[in-house]
């Protein structure tokens, strides 16, 4: 299907025509673009006109956000904690973790050891589900998932950055941020 938003005009039809007339009314009908992210052993992929993303590949820590640890995952699985009627405009796969930005929100899934997923804690614990990023400014509209690292753009320009420094990929003097 085509992406963008565009009047469809349904047409209703009365199974008792007798009683009853056929009606056409004007819909605003958006459709989504599909988005696909591969990572270091995984895949992330939203089709276009779709509502769910799923994911495949490697899950021994919870990197495709699927409810648990069962790996491999040989077929698209739907992915947990992302609310109904979100619209996801974000996927990335990184590492051994995964992002997603739907909502006007981040979600994290997969391992924590390096703080990747933007929870406040080293060697945090893997999520097996998507679970919501804490950020206390702005509004995120672009979302990168690195090795062990993760980036979040937001409205204004800045970019929040979590995980995995030891090549200066945070743009952080330490080795952790």
């Amino acid at each position: 299907p085509e992406t963008g938003t565009t009047i469809q005009n349904v047409i209703f039809t009365p199974d008792d025509r007798t009683n009853y007339s056929e009606v056409t009314i004007p819909l605003n009908v958006t459709v989504n673009q599909a988005l696909i992210s591969s990572g270091f052993s995984h895949t992330l992929y939203l089709g276009a006109g779709d509502s769910t993303v799923t994911a495949w590949g490697l899950n021994t820590d919870g990197r495709l956000g699927v409810g648990d640890m069962n790996s491999p995952v040989n077929w698209a699985k739907a992915v947990q904690g992302i609310p109904l009627g979100y619209t996801v405009t974000g996927v990335s796969a990184g590492g051994t973790h995964s992002l997603i930005l739907a909502g006007g929100q981040v979600y994290a899934a997969g391992s924590d050891r390096y703080g990747q997923l933007g929870q406040g804690a080293v060697n945090g614990a893997n999520k097996t589900s998507f679970t919501p990023v804490a950020i206390l400014s702005n509004t995120p509209v672009a979302v990168s998932a690195g090795g062990n690292h993760s980036l979040i753009v937001m409205a204004d320009g800045k970019v929040f950055a979590c995980g995995d420094n030891t090549y200066g990929q945070l743009a952080q003097p330490a080795a952790t941020a």
